[in-house]
């Protein structure tokens, strides 16, 4: 009873979805023809879930990535690890998974935290850097520890050398969790704020990366011995990916992403309750001309065509057959593959029984501060609006239970009792 007058309540509202679903991308390795080791992508289902821990349910991450190649100058093999990206709408997600026996994190002994048992992330936000190498803006070095008071810091660059504003980004997030043998570590990293500053401003087409795993096998300062990357420095595998953005791998986004063709639908599928006018809404982000339309006459759809970015509201008719209905809204673009919408309309129910309908009465009525339900037998939300439909009240009472209106200015209001048997209307006059 009481899951389904949550569910009841919600009738008293116009009901709008802003749910946002990412598009993202699964980071696989490959090389170019000339030998220039690259990322590629493959669609993936959903975000993961931030929390420093991967399994199947909440982490469609794929199949992840060797981390093989070592720092020539490394003294110990005893390290070992795995990394792959998705790419969203909004944001990067990355996870790494460290093989690492020997746990190394002591802020006292080792106050350099690239010292410590960390990653390292490094991002050019795009493929032409300063003939030097050098950070600007643009150009990133994340680095996360293992455990510790701070977990992530680094470096930005545009001579701001700041990680402040990305970790205290409200859309950052960073996870790790460790074990004596193992970490795993997973972070959400903005695109508004990997970008900010850029002249020219990234194209969502190419960016250049790295990441590298670190272990201190010593538990001292100074005692870093073993190093691993995914390109290291052009394959040499030295130190000197960090100061050198030249010399990071090159990572292809799909075309969809970029500023010449945007094609983005969310969400793609949305349920909607059985009465009159309940509605959701639909995020339609277009650089072509679209259109939407339903399949089903009790669906309609507004607006139905446009161009650019719009929020696009879906409203059923009443659905009084006491079973569930689906429709698809078809959204097509100009040159780009069309997207689909399913919808799903709780089934009605098929009457309220008249006996109910006539012994439930508002006393008084006329009221002056406040009424009861005479007849209410059971647990119910009530609504009252006014003549133009706007909701002035929502509360769940039980049997007769006293409303207080005392607020409401004099005049005519409209009282709905939404019950498990169907929804009552009553008119109720404000003295």
């Amino acid at each position: 009873m009481k899951k389904k007058l949550l569910i009841l309540f919600s009738l008293c509202f116009s009901v709008i979805l802003q749910a946002q679903v990412s598009k993202t991308v699964n980071v696989t390795t490959g090389s170019l023809s000339d030998g220039t080791k690259k990322l590629g992508i493959s669609n993936a289902s959903k975000p993961p879930v931030i929390d420093g821990y991967i399994d199947a349910v909440d982490d469609p991450w794929g199949t992840f990535i060797d981390l093989s190649v070592r720092n020539p100058n490394s003294t110990t093999t005893s390290l070992n690890g795995i990394f792959n990206i998705l790419s969203g709408t909004d944001a990067f997600y990355i996870a790494v998974v460290v093989q690492d026996a020997t746990p190394n994190n002591d802020t006292t002994a080792i106050p350099n935290s690239y010292e410590r048992d960390c990653s390292e992330v490094y991002f050019s936000m795009d493929t032409v850097t300063e003939a030097n190498g050098a950070y600007k803006a643009g150009c990133w070095q994340i680095r996360t520890q293992r455990v510790g008071e701070i977990l992530s810091d680094g470096n930005s660059g545009a001579n701001t050398w700041s990680i402040a504003t990305l970790t205290s980004d409200p859309d950052f997030q960073v996870a790790s969790e460790s074990s004596a043998t193992e970490y795993c570590q997973e972070m959400i990293l903005p695109y508004k704020v990997l970008t900010a500053g850029m002249d020219p401003r990234w194209n969502y087409q190419f960016f250049r990366f790295d990441i590298s795993i670190a272990d201190n096998t010593t538990g001292v300062a100074g005692g870093r011995t073993e190093q691993r990357y995914w390109y290291g420095n052009n394959g040499l595998g030295d130190d000197h990916g960090w100061d050198n953005t030249r010399s990071l791998g090159i990572v292809q986004l799909p075309a969809c992403c970029g500023d010449d063709e945007v094609w983005e639908v969310s969400p793609t599928s949305l349920s909607l309750t059985a009465f009159e006018g309940s509605n959701s809404t639909v995020n339609i982000k277009s650089s072509v001309a679209w259109t939407a339309t339903s399949d089903q006459t009790w669906l309609q759809v507004s607006p139905a065509i446009g161009t650019g970015n719009f929020t696009v509201t879906l409203t059923a008719g009443v659905n009084n057959t006491g079973e569930t209905r689906k429709a698809t809204i078809t959204v097509k673009g100009s040159g780009v593959p069309s997207k689909t919408i399913a919808v799903t309309q709780a089934a009605g129910t098929v009457g309220i029984p008249s006996e109910m309908e006539e012994n439930l009465k508002i006393y008084p009525n006329p009221v002056t501060d406040g009424f009861s339900l005479l007849g209410l037998k059971d647990k119910a939300t009530i609504c009252i609006t006014d003549l133009n439909g706007r909701l002035l009240l929502a509360k769940h009472i039980s049997g007769n239970e006293k409303i207080p209106v005392h607020s409401l200015l004099p005049g005519l209001y409209f009282v709905k009792v939404i019950t498990d048997a169907g929804i009552i209307k009553k008119k109720l006059v404000k003295k």
